[in-house]
């Protein structure tokens, strides 16, 4: 790890932790590139005034400059939910400790966490699916996975004033509207020619707003991926740059998205797909409307295509030389076809026994 990182951070902890006298940063490590955002791992030693040790276990979330759909999340917002949902629920989350916004320190706005104990998935990989598959059978972590979810949804947000840290979008239409705004805007943005399916499947998302006058605290990336793991079960619910206030059925179909489970019959390659709704409706109280779901799937795969649009844009442009942007980038065609299916797309025989999706428009 570049020695000029270590060397600012710890002198930026000194002058933000009066009482300690010195501060020496080990084992710095990039833990993850991230597609947003950077995240860095260390251990922090310091002695107080009188010479007693204290130790800390640490993380730092970077904000990256460039990163994919980087005007459709707002960092300092990430750090205010982080600390909200750390305060106020017994979740396993990391526990926001401070912000800075100042981005000479470290070249961007960044802020500091606790660094919770766990193992990562890659769910889609060979030994992810088979321990998700292990887990599904053993009954706690998919238990678990709902519980959680019940739990940030049922947040009181009057009560613990969650307004200072998000908008609290209109009673009626008004998150999402501002959700389908924000995917036009992207689109402008990305668009590299006429694409018929999408404005298809934009038009039918305006036709078909689901309205909501309760909103609940989302985490907006609920996933197996964005999990760490341990003997008893989840330890760590990571990724919060996409938590909003909203509709929470936008959270049920991100779990419910085609994507976060490819050909498995479990969502998130983890649990029954009745199994889940059934416990979370008694868990949350929160009926589970299958129309609305399946909207938000709709949406969220609109989303995966402009994410692999915009990873292949930034890839091409060189502005972050990162092979699995170009990975990403090539997923578009996929992300379109599941898109098509999304939509109802009739699947007709491709060439080379290939299935594809075609429909007269």
């Amino acid at each position: 790890m570049n020695g000029v990182f270590s060397r600012r951070l710890a002198e930026y902890l000194l002058t933000r932790c009066p009482g300690l006298a010195t501060i020496r940063l080990s084992e710095m490590r990039l833990a993850s590139g991230g597609w947003s955002d950077e995240t860095y791992l260390f251990r922090m030693d310091g002695t107080d005034h009188h010479g007693q040790p204290h130790t800390r276990e640490l993380a730092l979330r970077k904000r990256l400059p460039g990163g994919l759909l980087a005007g459709a999340s707002d960092f300092r917002r990430h750090y205010d939910l982080l600390a909200l949902v750390g305060r106020h629920t017994s979740l396993p989350v990391p526990r926001a400790y401070l912000y800075e916004g100042d981005a000479s320190i470290l070249g961007a706005p960044f802020f500091i966490m606790s660094k919770l104990e766990g193992n990562p998935v890659v769910p889609w990989s060979k030994p992810g699916r088979e321990f998700l598959q292990r887990a599904h059978d053993q009954g706690v972590v998919p238990e678990q996975f709902v519980q959680y979810l019940a739990a940030l949804h049922g947040l009181d947000l009057d009560a613990v004033e969650a307004g200072r840290a998000a908008p609290v979008p209109a009673a009626g239409y008004g998150y999402i509207d501002r959700k389908l705004g924000e995917l036009e805007q992207q689109f402008a943005e990305y668009r590299t020619g006429p694409d018929p399916l999408w404005v298809d499947a934009f038009s039918w998302l305006v036709s078909n707003r689901p309205r909501r006058d309760r909103y609940v605290l989302l985490h907006g990336d609920y996933r197996t991926g964005n999990m760490l793991y341990g003997e008893s079960g989840i330890t760590a619910i990571l990724d919060w740059q996409a938590a909003e206030i909203g509709d929470p059925m936008s959270d049920l179909g991100y779990v419910a998205a085609r994507l976060n489970r490819m050909d498995s019959p479990l969502l998130c390659y983890l649990l029954d797909r009745d199994r889940f709704f059934r416990r979370y409706q008694e868990l949350s109280g929160i009926p589970v409307e299958s129309d609305a779901v399946h909207y938000y799937q709709v949406l969220h795969q609109v989303r995966f295509v402009l994410l692999a649009l915009s990873a292949g844009q930034t890839f091409a442009a060189s502005a972050r030389p990162d092979l699995r942007l170009a990975r990403q980038g090539l997923r578009w065609p996929l992300m379109r076809l599941l898109l098509a299916e999304e939509m109802g797309y009739k699947p007709i025989q491709g060439v080379n026994g290939c299935d594809s999706a075609a429909q007269n428009i």
